[in-house]
């Protein structure tokens, strides 16, 4: 039985079988095997170190404690054992448990790593046993705790939120309803102190009550308070702090802001004066708490350039209080008076009286200035360094003077060269007299062997390079302009005008090229700009169909386009590098010396030549120089030339608000606020107004030139590689010159040498193209330069300029200025020991007077002459021609109320409060004035001087038919009306009433004007002289029937003054034709012509004269070139009766002229049958204005194939014809009636053949003309 079970259970109870296999070899089976001990398998003892067994074991596993779910069941819990469900149930003796009980022990153990774990380590929460549950539990218990009291404070952080928003809501709300002071500067210390919203609010509240005044002041927030004090003063900074701004008050913005105190050169040339003006400008400066502050962040050594220049100032002398000297005299003649400090006494003052009254010495009517900026990147705006009065007309030798002395005492100042560079150039205007200066200083030292810069530009001399330069490597920059004559071609405003309306993709109005090549503005750099692109652009023309004459200006202008790109793009084209630019230069430099070598001074002038070639030189040796002072620095050719010190005179303009003139005291005080002006608008360049002569507008289709204000660029806006070390020269300078050479040859420019062949010539370069001498140094009239900066300037006194200058050969410029210097710190000491006072000797009665009240009233002259470019105000008196009785003329004193400016965008005269002087006194002026005349009378017996009593002159109307009704009596009127160009500014005094102890006066007011008579004879004098010499104004002289209150003025006979005086003449006895309502005909006999009806009665003339129509009364024949519509006189030429229409006017200069309107004088009408009037030539490219019984002449001159070009059925024929009935109507026999321009074909055969007889009239019109 044992055996059959064996075998029976042999797969199911394998284990088993092994209790009874014995390891005998015996292979019989049939042997039973020997007898095996065995019990009962009671399980395993369970090892469980997780804990305690019953709290850490998870019984929920065991299924509902049947243990389906587990693979063994637990037999007991104490201790723990365990039996597998796949249990044998019967071991040998020897074992402790069958192994599959043995084996459920390894599924324990995995139950007891998981009851080791945390709670929130175990993947299925169903794997918990108790203990992890209550962890789990007791977690979760926090948790929802830890949410209870988060919901509790986010309930309470969401009211405290809500309150804090209503908080803010009302500090917003308070902010917009109320204007807050310092709002910023009171939220920043909110911020920055941790205010909570309602002490904010608080503190705006305090600050709208007065309470608190936030004084955490930006460093803008100073600089505006600085810019307003330039420009408004204390009172405007008082005004500003106490408003919603709450600018930095006046105590707090000064220790920011230098104190200047600059010297103006009133004694001469004088390097003590300039080495002070350095020391003040550039040195450390006194704080007003005290001491001496250095600029916070230093400047790093660069070069500089001195720019030279002029501006006008106010004709005065001043008394300058800081060396006790007269402030106005002109240093070129002040060392013909024995001295100009003031002294004790008034001699002095006498003296220098006396000297201007016969033109030994002059009032300055400019100031010159001498500024200093940096060649870098920043801190570049001009400052100045020597201010000094000047007539212009100094000498070669003053010129010079000036410069060497400026450079002299930069290099020795220790706050010059030493600490911020050295100067690279010397920069200047189109002056003759200054160039020749330059020329001597910069052209006196030649680079050799040895040199500091021969390193650098030794390779460059062979290929064109000039060699001078000045003993302080200072090269000159010199701007003018000229007009060009190229391989036969003149290029003149005509040309240009053809060829710019052929550029593609461009419309333009009617008349935007006329403002391009005859501006207003001869100063106008956008338009300058603007139009050198557009003549580049003239390149970009499709040239299929062009004849050989066309062809021939094509190519001409291309070259000339090609030059003027090379000559612009460095300096307005912020993204070229430094390379790029100087390559661009190389290039303009060598077509132009081509260009010049070929057709000589007809190309350019010499000196524009000169200018623009020591312009180019300067850019070179400007990048040797940086090289050698440090090659990392940038260059910045948009800084070369003088347009920095432009940019300080339009600060220095700008400052002075309504009142841009300034006298030289007043200019130097600009020009110290100037400086602090420019150092603020260097950190916020966007606070600087620019002029409008300073921007350049979008050019459209210019691509890369569409940037704003390309002129003018700051260094700041330049981002292309601008280092010194990125720049070959000698690389760069071959392939500019490469370029050069390809476009002559392009366009056809024959050169009879190479560049190299040239400069391999001795003598020869860039500068001397021609070899030999400088064309610069020439006696000839600089056609480039269009008019002097200052039309009453004369020549200079001295012209002498050494002839050593022209060949080259080097000038002795050694000054002594150790001698120099010991010579005026020796005078310099003499007048500190004596010191000086505030007052002088008035008389020998030991009476002392102000030197300040002394000097202004000993030079009362009538010589304060307002400069030509000053705004005249409607406040400022002048003088006129009146003519009170319609026989005389007189001169009166009128106070300007209103003036009135004609503009042609504008179809009626617009009121302006202030004028330039220059401007109103155009001929003929865009300016109207009216005001009322003073009564003056005269001081004294002897009229030198006029006082106003505080009266007006009242005026009857010259004719004026009295109503029976009104009862007899004129009808007065103290206002009159006069063009501009017959007004006179004029000087005047304020003097108070109480001063003047004449009892035969009876003054309004507290105070009065006094005018001297010299004043009245200047003007008298300069009013007649422009009446006789534009006989147009004298219709423009007011007329009146009769004057009232003490008018003209007059000198009654007395002792002093045995025979009297009046200021007025007779108007027929000086042969003057007064305005008339009726004036004889210029041609014929009849002396009745009404002043409306002149038109028509010289039409008449004009017609018969024009179809052979015989006159017996004519006096005078009628003038052949276009006649002018009034008097018959000439329309073109010199003093030609000019034609235009202005507001649907005609509108004239003809001394005959009046207005009257198109419109109605354009219908026929049997009264009234003539149609000439001023017509407008709608012909291409014409728009010319003529009266229309002129066209005929027109078009023989000007459009000879009208026939073909112009429809008989036009506008322009319709508006020229003269009909049949018009002619008839002013006395036209029937036999030469005819119809001009001819009727259209439509018209019946009566009128074909009126054509016909037309023809041959005009046939024979026409050959009149021949």
């Amino acid at each position: 039985m044992l055996g059959k079970r064996c075998a029976g259970n042999q797969r199911s109870q394998a284990p088993a079988e092994a209790f009874w296999t014995t390891d005998s070899t015996c292979s019989d089976r049939t042997q039973p095997p020997l007898p095996t001990q065995t019990r009962h398998c009671d399980g395993i003892s369970v090892r469980w170190d997780a804990g305690v067994f019953e709290v850490s074991y998870p019984f929920h596993l065991q299924a509902d404690g049947s243990g389906a779910g587990l693979g063994y069941d637990l037999t007991s819990l104490s201790p723990p054992r365990a039996r597998s469900k796949r249990c044998r149930r019967t071991i040998a003796v020897t074992e402790d448990a069958c192994p599959a009980c043995k084996a459920a022990q390894v599924e324990i153990d995995v139950l007891e790593e998981i009851a080791r774990r945390p709670f929130d380590r175990v993947h299925s929460y169903g794997q918990l046993n108790y203990a992890q549950q209550r962890s789990r539990a007791r977690h979760l218990t926090k948790q929802l705790q830890k949410m209870v009291l988060q919901e509790l404070n986010a309930s309470r952080s969401l009211k405290i939120a809500r309150r804090h928003v209503k908080q803010h809501q009302e500090i917003l709300e308070y902010a917009g309803q109320n204007l807050v002071p310092g709002l910023h500067r009171v939220l920043a210390n909110a911020l920055k102190q941790g205010w909570s919203a309602k002490k904010t609010l608080s503190y705006l509240i305090k600050a709208v009550n007065g309470e608190y005044h936030p004084r955490n002041y930006s460093q803008v927030d100073i600089d505006l308070a600085v810019i307003l004090y330039s420009f408004g003063g204390a009172s405007a900074v008082y005004a500003f702090n106490h408003s919603y701004l709450a600018l930095p008050s006046l105590n707090t913005i000064q220790p920011h802001r230098r104190l200047y105190r600059m010297t103006v050169s009133t004694e001469g040339i004088r390097l003590t004066d300039i080495a002070s003006n350095i020391d003040t400008v550039y040195g450390p400066h006194e704080s007003p708490r005290g001491g001496l502050l250095e600029r916070s962040v230093p400047l790093e050594r660069c070069g500089l350039t001195l720019a030279i220049d002029e501006t006008m100032i106010e004709a005065k002398v001043e008394y300058v209080q800081e060396n006790d000297t007269l402030g106005g005299p002109c240093f070129e003649h002040s060392n013909r008076l024995k001295s100009v400090r003031v002294g004790d006494d008034c001699e002095t003052v006498k003296a220098a009286v006396a000297a201007v009254r016969d033109g030994t010495v002059h009032i300055a009517t400019e100031v010159s200035v001498g500024a200093i900026s940096r060649l870098a990147r920043t801190g570049y705006a001009a400052r100045p360094v020597f201010l000094i009065p000047t007539c212009k007309k100094r000498s070669y030798a003053q010129s010079v003077e000036l410069i060497l002395y400026t450079l002299e005492a930069w290099d020795r100042s220790e706050n010059g060269a030493k600490k911020y560079g050295p100067i690279f150039n010397v920069a200047s205007d189109g002056d003759a007299i200054r160039r020749a200066s330059l020329f001597t200083i910069c052209m006196c030292e030649e680079v050799r062997v040895g040199h500091p810069l021969w390193e650098y530009l030794h390779e460059l001399f062979p290929l064109g390079l000039n060699p001078r330069i000045g003993k302080n490597s200072a090269c000159t920059l010199v701007c003018s302009k000229d007009g060009m004559f190229i391989n036969g071609v003149k290029v003149n405003p005509a040309l240009l005008h053809i060829w710019l309306e052929r550029i593609p993709n461009r419309r333009w109005p009617d008349t935007s090229i006329e403002s391009l090549l005859q501006p207003d503005d001869a100063q106008d750099v956008p338009r300058a700009i603007k139009l050198l692109w557009l003549i580049a652009d003239i390149r970009t023309i499709n040239t299929d169909g062009m004849d050989p004459h066309e062809l021939e200006e094509f190519t001409a202008l291309c070259i000339l386009g090609e030059m003027f790109e090379a000559l612009v793009l460095p300096f307005v084209e912020p993204a070229l590098t430094l390379s790029e630019q100087y390559r661009y230069l190389v290039k303009f430099s060598h077509i132009l010396s081509a260009l010049y070598a070929r057709n000589g001074r007809d190309f350019c002038s010499n000196q524009l030549y000169n200018d623009f070639q020591c312009m180019v030189k300067a850019a070179v040796y400007l990048i040797a120089k940086t090289l050698r002072l440090n090659p990392k620095l940038g260059v910045y050719f948009c800084l070369l030339g003088d347009d920095v010190v432009e940019a300080l005179f339009g600060l220095i303009r700008m400052l002075g608000g309504h009142s841009p003139n300034a006298s030289l005291l007043q200019f130097k005080q600009r020009a110290e606020a100037a400086i602090n002006l420019a150092a603020v608008f260097e950190r916020y360049p966007q606070l600087e107004r620019l002029g409008r002569r300073l921007q350049l507008r979008p050019i459209p289709g210019a691509g890369m030139r569409r940037a704003r204000d390309m002129d003018h660029i700051r260094p700041p806006t330049w981002h292309g590689e601008v280092a010194a070390e990125s720049c070959d020269l000698v690389g760069c300078w071959k392939e500019g010159a490469r370029a050069a050479e390809a476009a002559l040859d392009k366009y056809k420019v024959r050169m009879d040498m190479s560049f190299t062949e040239r400069f391999a010539r001795p003598n020869t370069d860039l500068m001397r193209p021609l070899g030999g001498k400088y064309p610069a140094i020439s006696n000839d009239i600089d056609r480039s330069v269009t008019g002097d900066a200052s039309p009453h300037a004369e020549s200079p006194t001295d012209t002498t300029i050494p002839t050593s200058l022209a060949d080259g050969t080097t000038t002795t410029l050694d000054i002594d200025f150790d001698t120099v210097l010991a010579r005026e710190k020796a005078e310099i000491a003499a007048h500190a020991v004596d010191g000086h006072s505030a007052f002088a000797k008035l008389n020998e009665d030991g009476v002392f007077g102000p030197k300040k009240s002394i000097v202004s009233v000993h030079f009362n002259l009538g010589s304060e002459r307002l400069s030509h470019e000053r705004n005249w105000r409607l406040r400022d008196l002048f003088a006129t021609l009146v003519s009170p009785n319609g026989k005389d003329i007189s001169i009166a004193i009128v106070k300007p109320l209103v003036i009135k400016q004609t503009q042609a965008s504008k179809p009626n005269p617009v009121h302006v409060p202030s004028a330039p002087i220059s401007e109103v006194q155009l001929v003929p002026s865009p300016y109207v004035v009216s005001g009322q005349v003073l009564a003056l009378k005269p001081l004294d017996g002897e009229g030198a001087q006029w006082v106003w009593e505080g009266n007006y002159v009242g005026f009857s109307a010259s004719k004026r038919k009295e109503s029976a009704l009104l009862p007899p009596g004129p009808i007065r009127d103290s206002t009159v009306t006069v063009v501009g160009s017959l007004v006179r500014p004029i000087a005047y005094s304020r003097v108070e009433a109480e001063d003047l102890q004449d009892a035969n006066l009876d003054i309004v007011h507290d105070a009065t004007w006094v005018i001297n008579n010299t004043e009245l004879r200047s003007a008298w004098s300069d009013l007649w002289k422009v009446i006789r010499s534009e006989q147009g104004l004298q219709v423009a002289i007011p007329v009146y029937g009769e004057a009232h209150n003490a008018y003209p003025y007059m000198v009654r006979q007395n002792p002093a003054h045995p025979r009297g005086m009046i200021w007025a003449t007779s108007a027929t006895t000086a042969n003057i034709v007064l305005k008339s309502k009726q004036q004889a005909c210029t041609i014929c006999s009849r002396a009745n012509v009404k002043d409306t009806d002149r038109q028509r009665h010289m039409g008449e003339h004009l017609l018969k004269v024009l179809l052979h129509v015989g006159e017996p009364s004519k006096t005078r024949a009628v003038s052949s070139q276009y006649p002018c519509g009034f008097c018959g006189g000439p329309g073109v030429g010199e003093n030609a009766c000019g034609i235009g229409i202005k507001s649907g006017a005609a509108h004239s200069n003809c001394p005959r002229a009046y207005a009257f309107m198109l419109h109605a004088a354009r219908k026929f009408d049997e009264k009234r049958p003539c149609t000439n009037v001023p017509v407008v030539c709608t012909f291409p490219y014409c728009g010319q204005t003529h009266w229309k019984y002129n066209y005929h002449q027109h078009f023989t001159d000007r459009h000879p194939s009208w026939r073909d070009e112009m429809p008989l059925d036009s506008e322009l024929a319709t508006a020229i014809r003269i009909g049949e009935a018009e002619q008839a109507a002013m006395g036209i026999p029937k036999a030469q009636i005819c119809v001009w321009p001819p009727l259209p074909a439509s018209v019946d055969g009566a009128a074909q053949r009126g054509v016909s007889q037309s023809l041959s009239s005009i046939q024979r019109v026409l050959a009149s003309f021949d």
